[in-house]
């Protein structure tokens, strides 16, 4: 046997110092302070500690002080896994209920109630929400009962709804007819606050499409974005969508959800104008939607096509597909000056006036309204202005569609920016030596190099967030290294801009959307480099 000495408020009850007594045995008992320890961070009382090891205290709170000790003897194994009674022991309802609680506070939620086998039931605004430890002690199961009704009326509800983003929609019936619309998730006992934005984002959703109201879509919608660019996008008989697929594409774009997904052009960024065509036997555009990301490189995605296609390709996410009255090839051909080169990968570059010469008109025309929101002239330039000529308007505007190829981007972007930005003090030599490679810019400042900039048609963002990953930072790094200066890298659509030694970059400008300020920031870089 062993013995720890604990003090706690005489008012709360809660444990608020320990302290070990003499082993009378000799053996270990720190896992029993360590354990107790937990107790007190997580502000449980010295009935919890002694109802978990069931000894004998001293019970009761003398009024004339604040504070009592009392010593409790337990009995002491080796260590915590010594046996199964010691193992049960480490999970008390005192804990769970704290984990439940951070929980729920988490939530927002309010009108918190114990259950007897040590769950917590709690409202969330118009919902009832139900959370309890799992078996195993490691997990917490939440479920979250919206207004209940008759079976069928739930199953039939549920079996119309949308996927969830965070959580799991069934149906969980009660007493009698009843059942209830619930949405079930879990979480580590350990992380039981994580991720909950898109949880409530989900409860919020489906409780108000539960009582009928209207759905409000989130912020930052692509189809309300004025499109840079359009491009016409290809597909076959293969990769033709169902109706359902096209229902539940549109039903889950309510929540901000768009996992359309279509191979596109390197250039392609959000908000840009789709026209979906399909080839023979169709030879018609029959969709519209909008780039919902930026262009971005895979090769672990199966195209679906009806021949054997490459997986290396530049994909995007796209809004909802929109079915519209065929376009027929001829049409945008003619629109297009008469031809329209169609050999190749998805993702035609389509220059503004062949979207202003051409008629829309949804298929369905209580879908009119969605098309007129998604079909917009783009504001981007296709005809390449005079780079002598260039205004800082013109560069902003250059569609990234007008941008072809590399050569293109360092001609009507990189040399006009440098010429307008460096001051005499600097020159700029092309395909200039940096170790055993060649970089595409460099900046020399009184005779000494000062600046590596790489050129790329597209670059896409790396979806860990670590730039230094990307293949195009490393490649501009060995430069940067090689001729000891800092560097940047510049594509149809952005400047990136790094430090001297630095494999991330510290400013990201979007072409399209810079300032003034942005273009200070720049010329900064260029003259501290």
């Amino acid at each position: 046997m062993g013995a720890i000495e604990v003090e706690y408020d005489n008012q709360t009850g809660y444990v608020t110092k320990i302290t070990d007594l003499e082993r009378t045995d000799g053996r270990n008992t720190a896992w029993v302070r360590e354990y107790a320890d937990e107790l007190v961070s997580y502000g449980h009382g010295i009935d919890v500690l002694a109802r978990t090891f069931e000894p004998s205290y001293g019970a009761g709170y003398p009024d004339d002080q604040s504070t009592s000790t009392t010593s409790i003897s337990m009995p002491l194994t080796e260590d915590r896994q010594s046996s199964d009674d010691a193992e049960e022991s480490l999970v008390t309802p005192g804990i769970e209920d704290a984990r439940l609680t951070a929980l729920a506070t988490a939530l927002g939620g309010e009108n918190l109630e114990w259950r007897p086998d040590g769950g917590l039931v709690f409202d969330l605004d118009e919902v009832a929400v139900k959370a309890e430890i799992k078996d195993g002690g490691t997990r917490v199961a939440v479920h979250v009962m919206l207004a209940p009704a008759s079976v069928t009326e739930v199953e039939e509800w549920v079996a119309a709804q949308p996927e969830p983003v965070a959580t799991l929609l069934e149906v969980e019936t009660g007493e009698l007819d009843e059942a209830f619309p619930c949405l079930m998730f879990e979480r580590s006992a350990d992380f039981v606050t994580w991720g909950l934005d898109a949880v409530l984002e989900d409860i919020a959703a489906f409780s108000a499409a539960w009582w009928g109201d209207e759905l409000t879509e989130p912020p930052g919608d692509p189809r309300d974005m004025t499109p840079s660019s359009a491009w016409l996008l290809v597909g076959d008989e293969a990769s033709y969508p169902d109706a359902h697929e096209l229902e539940r594409r549109s039903a889950v774009a309510r929540l901000g959800v768009f996992d359309a997904m279509w191979t596109t052009a390197k250039q392609a960024v959000v908000g840009d104008l789709y026209l979906v065509y399909f080839t023979a036997p169709r030879r018609a555009v029959h969709f519209v939607a909008r780039a919902a990301s930026n262009a971005f490189y895979a090769d672990d995605i199966e195209v679906a096509a009806e021949g054997v296609v490459a997986n290396q390709q530049q994909w995007t996410y796209l809004t909802p597909l929109i079915e519209i009255q065929p376009i027929p090839l001829s049409a945008i051909q003619a629109a297009n000056d008469g031809h329209l080169v169609m050999r190749g990968r998805s993702g035609k570059f389509l220059r503004p006036e062949v979207i202003t010469a051409l008629n829309f008109v949804a298929l369905n025309p209580d879908d009119q309204a969605a098309v007129d929101r998604i079909v917009a002239t783009p504001v981007g330039l296709a005809d390449l202005p005079d780079p002598a000529q260039l205004t800082f308007d013109d560069w902003r505007s250059i569609a990234g569609g007008a941008l072809p190829l590399e050569n293109h981007v360092s001609q009507y972007l990189v040399e006009p920016l440098l010429e307008r930005l460096l001051s005499r003090r600097f020159e700029t030599r092309r395909e200039h030596r940096a170790g055993r490679g060649f970089v595409d810019f460099a900046v020399f400042r009184d005779g000494a190099p000062s600046m590596a900039i790489e050129v790329k048609l597209a670059m896409p963002t790396p979806a860990h967030g670590d730039w230094s990953r990307a293949k195009e930072v490393r490649q501009l790094s060995r430069y940067m290294t090689d001729l000891d200066v800092a560097g940047m890298l510049i594509d149809a659509n952005r400047i990136l801009l790094f430090a001297r030694g630095s494999a991330n970059p510290y400013r990201e400008i979007e072409r399209r959307r810079a300032s003034a300020e942005d273009l200070a920031t720049v010329r900064a870089h260029l003259e501290q480099a």
